[in-house]
């Protein structure tokens, strides 16, 4: 029991970090879309 216990603790943490990491290559992404259009103009 413990394992499995573990086990679902550990897969939450790592989800929510793989959809913190995506979230902020989205706005890294977006703001160098920016940056750049600006840069262009």
């Amino acid at each position: 029991m413990s394992n499995g216990g573990k086990g679902v603790s550990n897969d939450t943490p790592l989800t929510e970090k793989v959809r913190a990491t995506a979230q902020v290559s989205k706005q890294i992404g977006v703001s160098t879309t920016t940056f750049e259009r600006a840069n262009n103009h």
